[in-house]
């Protein structure tokens, strides 16, 4: 989770560089490397909370509303007037409904609309799992795959399709992907893992850096114009092995027992270097909903500086780790109140 909100924090600071570049890279190039925050979100889910016994749907619904939606609604009426004095909103009834309605239509959104439907559909997606165990996940995970190369051959090629595999990559082929992951047995050392982790990731960022092929190859979302369903998320295959990797690499390094996989976790494992991994971690939901208004201050007075690529990458560096430790504060702040704490989206 610590990955993963580091992840889309940074990408979406990288923003303000977009008319900039460094060795020749567009600095919006960089804000790709955010794309792999929402799945591993997504997959850690899937690892945690699939193949479990609850004790009732209802119980389980009502825990997961009250951990999203109160500090949904508490950190967007923040950034709603955080924004709003930012860009010298008239405060009448008439420009406030607006601007409400203007601002809760943008894609900033997003993800809390689709956790909120995974949660819902984790109900029914754990009672597949518990039933087939891995082999079911191994099963649903092959026709995610397999569904992300179809459609994205047809949409390169421009060809239409009858074959409608969209229930395989929804965000829940994610989550069954991270579960697979997490349980399987593999043959492999988890230093071999964490080699093979390493070099698909950059391999995959290099690649998304240079853009050498087709950007429908890159890229493929799941939206659906008919019913207006919009979503950032990439289901493409490029997005799921990148995603993968990150998942296997981490996962290889909490689990080695020898090697420099042994080193590695070890330095995790300092007592200070742990507190602070968990408590990101814990407040990682609550971080993402908070970084939306730190990075429209963030828009407001540095958005498009003229300066080289060197010194916006220092000015991107700087802002994002403000941001991460600001945003990380003010969770923390917010959850040592006792009766704000529900608000904050630290669990």
């Amino acid at each position: 989770k610590t990955v993963a909100i580091f992840a889309i924090i940074i990408s979406h600071v990288c923003i303000i560089g977009r008319q900039a570049a460094i060795l020749n890279i567009p600095f919006t190039h960089f804000q790709h490397i955010g794309k792999v925050g929402v799945p591993l979100f997504l997959m850690i889910s899937g690892a945690l909370l699939l193949n479990r016994d609850y004790s009732s749907i209802k119980e389980f619904i009502n825990k997961k509303t009250l951990r999203l939606v109160p500090p949904y609604i508490f950190w967007m009426l923040i950034a709603l007037i955080v924004i709003g004095i930012l860009n010298q909103i008239q405060f009448n009834y008439d420009a406030v409904v607006f601007y409400i309605n203007d601002f809760f239509n943008l894609g900033v959104n997003w993800y809390f609309w689709m956790v909120i439907g995974v949660f819902l559909a984790i109900p029914v997606i754990n009672e597949f799992i518990k039933n087939k165990k891995i082999e079911g996940a191994k099963y649903f995970t092959s026709i995610f795959i397999i569904s992300s190369i179809i459609y994205q051959i047809c949409i390169l090629f421009n060809w239409t399709t009858f074959l409608d595999l969209t229930f395989f990559i929804t965000p829940i082929g994610y989550v069954i992907l991270g579960y697979y992951l997490a349980n399987r047995e593999c043959k492999l050392s988890n230093n071999a893992l964490i080699i093979i982790g390493l070099l698909v990731f950059l391999s995959i960022f290099i690649i998304r850096l240079y853009q050498p092929i087709p950007y429908k190859i890159l890229y493929l979302f799941m939206i659906n114009n008919t019913i207006h369903l919009d979503s950032f998320l990439d289901i493409s295959l490029i997005g799921i092995l990148e995603s993968a990797s990150i998942f296997i690499l981490i996962k290889a390094i909490d689990d080695s027992k020898e090697g420099f996989g042994r080193k590695i976790k070890g330095f995790f494992e300092i007592n200070i270097v742990n507190k602070i991994i968990l408590s990101i971690s814990k407040s990682s939901y609550g971080m993402y909903l908070t970084h939306i208004y730190l990075v429209m201050i963030v828009f407001h007075y540095f958005d498009l500086l003229p300066l080289s690529g060197t010194k916006m990458a220092l000015l991107i560096a700087v802002l994002s780790i403000i941001t991460i430790i600001l945003a990380w504060i003010s969770v923390l702040i917010v959850s040592k109140i006792p009766k704000l704490k529900i608000l904050s989206g630290y669990s």
